[in-house]
C-alpha cells in the first residue's frame, strides 16, 4: 500500500510539473489531449496532497500573510518588476500588447517617421539570363553537370558584382553566418513551387562564401490545406538534396525548415511603421478580423485578441538570421495579379498559430472585407497594405521582433522562371509556360518589376509592386525604370504576354506590355581632354542609361544624364574601354561601342581682330563633323558653316549667307558636334 501512494505520489507531481512546462508557455496548448489529462491527474495531486499540507500550515501563513515585512518585500519586487518591464519593452513597436492597438473601429494615425528612397543618382541592378534550351535538372541534388539551369542561376547571381566567380555572393555572406533560403512551397506541381535545381546552386554559393548553416524553408501550409511545408519539400525532392549535401559538407549544418513551428513564433504589431498607418481603414474593415488565428498567445505571452490590422505572426527561425534569400516562383495570380519577390513573403507568416494543421487565409489579409470586382484585383487597396509590411518585418525587424530604422539582414533575391504559370494560379495545376529565364537582384520591387516585364506585363498597374515601391517609412525598394538597370541578357526577347485570368476581364485593360523595341543609340562618343573623360550619345524614347567603363582592369558603370535626345556622363580620367547601355520605359535596351571624339573646349579663332580684305577666318582644333554658326551682337544669324571629314581647320571668308562681305563690329560663334559639346565665342571684324 505504501508503494501505491508513492507512486501516486510521483506520478502526479511528474504530471503537475509537465503541464506547468507546457502550458505556461503557452496557455493555448491546455486544450490539448495531452496537457487535459496532467490536468486531471494534477487536480488529483492537488487535492490529495498539497491542501492538507497548506492546511497544517496555515497559521504560519496567516501569520506571514500579515507581517508589515510581508507586504514591504512584496511592492519592492514589484517596483523591481514594473521598471525591467519597462526597459524591456521600452520602444518596442514589434512587441506591444493588444491594448495599445485601440478598439476594433480605430485607424492606425501617420507618424512623422524618417521618410527614404533611392537618390535620383543612385540605381540598383537587376540580372535576367535566358537560356532557350535550359529546363531543370531531374536527380537530387541537381549537380551542376546534372542540372543545365545551375550555370544560369551562377551567371545572374555573378552579373551583379557581389563576388568573384568562385565565390559571387562574397559581398552578401560573411563566414559563420546563418542563411535562411526562402522558396516558394505552395504545392507539388512544378509551376507552383520554386524548383530545388535552381535552389541548389544558390546553397553552392552560400557555402562557397563561408556560411556556417544554410537553411532552406518556407511557412506554406499547400493549397490543398494538408501539405506542410515539410511534406512539399519531402515529395519534391528537397529534402533529399539537402541531406546528400549534408553528407558531403559535414562541417556546415545544412538542412530545411518549416517557418510554422509552432515553439518558436512571435506577434510583431507594426503600429505608426505599418502600410495601414494613415489609411483610414480598421480592423472592421479587414476579412479576418476576429478569426482564431488572432486569438492565440505567441510564446512570449502577447495576444492580439482578435485584432488583425497590423499583426502579424512570425517565426523566430526567419527573425534569427543575419541573411535571407528570397527564392520566389514566377505565377500568376488570379487576386494579386502575379506572384514574385514581394509577394513571395505571404510565406514568411506563421500557417497557422494552434495545431490545427488547415490551410487558412487568414494570416494576412487579402482584401477588403466584403470587396467585390475591381476591388479584389487591380483596385485591391488591402493586400499590398499586408504584404508590404511583411517586406518591412523582414528588412527591418530585429531578431526580437523590435523594428528598427536600419536594415537588420542582408537581403537578395532570385526568381525561378525557368518553369512559369500563367492563367490563374488556383486553376490546378495551371498552364505551364515555359521561359527559360533566372532574375536575381538586391532589391524586391526591382526585381518584380522587371520579372512583369518577362510575363509583359506593366507593373505599374499591379498594386503590390507599384504601391510597395512608394513606401517611404521602413523602404522596400523602388520599380522606377528610370533607377533600375538590367544585366545579362536582352530582355526584348520576351514577347510572349502571359495569359489573363478570365476574371480580370476588362478590369486589366493597359496591362499588356506590347513594345518590345529597344531605343536605337547613334553618335556614341568618348571625349577625352584636361577636364576628364566624358561620354555622349544620341538616342531616342530613352528611361535611363548608363556608360560602363574599366578602370584599373574592373568594370565599373555609371548612370548617365537624360535630357531629350541625349545621353551624357563624366567619368574618371583614369579609364579605358567604354559602352554605353540605353533602356526605355520597358526595360528593352540597346548597347553600344563608343567611338573618341576631340573636344571643342580646345578651339581657337584666328586672326583677331579679322579684315575680311586680308584674306580668312580660321576655326581651329575643331572636332570631326562641327558646326558653326555666326550671329551679330545683337543675335541676328549670319551664316552657318558645316566642317565635315576628319580635319581639324574650318575657314570663313567673311561673307552672310547671302554672300555679302559682314560690316564691322563684334560678331558671336557658337560651336557644336555630334558628342552634343557646344562652345561660344566672340571676335571683332574691322
Amino acid at each position: 500500500m505504501k508503494n501505491k501512494w508513492s507512486n501516486y505520489f510521483w506520478f502526479s507531481l511528474a504530471c503537475l510539473a509537465w503541464f506547468i512546462l507546457r502550458v505556461g508557455v503557452k496557455p493555448s496548448r491546455i486544450v490539448y489531449p495531452c496537457q487535459r489529462v496532467a490536468a486531471a491527474q494534477s487536480g488529483w495531486f492537488i487535492t490529495v496532497f498539497i491542501i492538507p499540507i497548506f492546511i497544517s500550515l496555515w497559521k504560519q501563513i496567516k501569520k506571514i500573510f500579515f507581517s508589515r515585512h510581508f507586504w514591504t518585500a512584496v511592492f519592492a519586487c514589484l517596483a523591481v518588476l514594473a521598471v525591467v518591464f519597462g526597459l524591456r519593452f521600452r520602444g518596442r513597436p514589434g512587441s506591444v500588447y493588444a491594448g495599445s492597438a485601440g478598439s476594433a473601429g480605430q485607424t492606425i494615425p501617420a507618424m512623422d517617421h524618417t521618410r527614404s528612397s533611392l537618390p535620383a543618382s543612385a540605381f540598383t541592378e537587376v540580372s535576367f539570363r535566358y537560356e532557350p534550351s535550359a529546363y531543370y535538372g531531374e536527380t537530387p541534388p541537381y549537380d551542376e553537370n546534372d542540372n543545365p539551369v545551375y550555370g544560369l542561376v551562377w551567371q545572374a547571381v555573378e552579373d551583379l558584382g557581389l563576388g568573384t566567380h568562385s565565390n559571387p555572393l562574397d559581398a552578401l555572406v560573411n563566414p559563420g553566418d546563418t542563411v535562411l533560403i526562402k522558396v516558394n512551397l505552395m504545392a507539388c506541381t512544378a509551376v507552383t513551387y520554386t524548383h530545388p535545381a535552381v535552389v541548389r546552386p544558390v546553397v553552392d554559393m552560400c557555402i562557397a562564401a563561408g556560411a556556417s548553416a544554410v537553411l532552406v524553408g518556407d511557412g506554406s501550409q499547400g493549397c490543398t490545406g494538408c501539405d506542410s511545408a515539410y511534406d512539399i519539400m519531402g515529395k519534391t525532392g528537397y529534402e533529399t538534396m539537402m541531406q546528400v549535401l549534408q553528407v558531403r559538407n559535414p562541417g556546415i549544418i545544412l538542412r530545411t525548415i518549416g517557418l510554422g513551428d509552432l515553439n518558436h513564433w512571435r506577434w510583431i504589431y507594426m503600429g505608426s511603421y505599418s502600410s495601414f498607418a494613415g489609411s483610414g481603414y480598421s480592423n472592421l474593415d479587414l476579412p479576418n478580423y476576429n478569426n482564431p488565428y488572432f486569438f492565440e498567445t505567441d510564446c512570449y505571452g502577447v495576444n492580439p485578441k482578435g485584432q488583425a490590422m497590423a499583426w502579424y505572426a512570425v517565426s523566430d527561425h526567419e527573425l534569427a538570421v543575419p541573411v535571407i534569400i528570397n527564392v520566389a516562383k514566377m505565377k500568376c495570380h488570379q487576386g494579386m495579379i502575379n506572384t514574385l519577390c514581394i509577394k513571395n513573403h505571404v510565406g514568411s507568416t506563421m500557417p497557422s498559430t494552434t495545431n490545427w494543421t488547415g490551410f487558412t487565409n487568414a494570416r494576412l489579409p487579402h482584401t477588403k472585407a466584403g470587396a467585390s470586382g475591381n476591388e479584389i484585383y487591380f483596385g485591391n487597396d488591402i493586400f499590398w497594405r499586408s504584404i508590404a509590411d511583411m517586406n518591412k518585418i523582414v528588412l527591418y525587424a530585429d531578431r526580437d521582433g523590435i523594428l528598427r530604422t536600419s536594415r537588420q539582414r542582408r537581403y537578395f533575391n532570385v526568381v525561378d522562371a525557368v518553369q512559369a504559370s500563367e492563367y490563374d494560379n488556383f486553376a490546378w495545376p495551371g498552364k505551364t509556360c515555359w521561359r527559360q529565364c533566372v532574375l536575381a537582384g538586391e532589391d524586391p520591387a526591382a526585381v518584380d518589376a522587371v520579372g512583369s516585364r518577362v510575363m509583359c506585363y506593366d507593373w505599374k498597374l499591379i498594386p503590390v509592386i507599384h504601391k510597395s515601391a512608394g513606401e517611404q517609412v521602413l523602404y522596400i525598394g523602388t520599380d522606377d525604370a528610370s533607377k533600375i538597370m538590367v544585366k545579362g541578357d536582352d530582355i526584348s526577347q520576351m514577347t510572349h504576354i502571359f495569359e489573363h485570368c478570365t476574371d480580370w476581364g476588362a478590369y486589366s485593360a493597359g496591362l499588356n506590355i506590347t513594345d518590345y523595341t529597344p531605343p536605337g543609340i547613334s553618335m556614341s562618343t568618348v571625349i577625352r581632354d584636361n577636364s576628364g573623360v566624358r561620354i555622349r550619345a544620341s538616342s531616342g524614347g530613352v528611361k535611363a542609361a548608363f556608360a560602363f567603363y574599366r578602370a584599373e582592369g574592373t568594370w565599373s558603370v555609371k548612370k548617365m544624364e537624360v535630357s531629350g535626345d541625349w545621353i551624357w556622363a563624366t567619368l574618371p580620367s583614369q579609364t579605358t574601354e567604354y559602352w554605353v547601355q540605353a533602356q526605355d520605359e520597358y526595360f528593352n535596351f540597346s548597347r553600344s561601342g563608343c567611338q573618341y571624339c576631340r573636344s571643342i573646349s580646345n578651339v581657337i579663332v584666328y586672326p583677331v581682330p579679322y579684315n575680311p580684305a586680308t584674306g580668312n577666318m580660321t576655326f581651329g582644333f575643331l572636332t570631326d563633323n562641327a558646326t558653326i554658326n555666326i550671329y551679330s551682337i545683337a543675335g541676328e544669324f549670319v551664316r552657318r558653316l558645316d566642317k565635315t571629314g576628319t580635319g581639324e581647320t574650318k575657314e570663313w571668308d567673311g561673307r552672310n549667307a547671302e554672300e555679302e562681305i559682314v560690316a564691322g563690329g563684334v560678331y558671336i560663334y557658337s560651336i557644336t558636334n555630334p558628342a552634343g559639346e557646344k562652345k561660344t565665342g566672340k571676335f571683332m571684324v574691322i
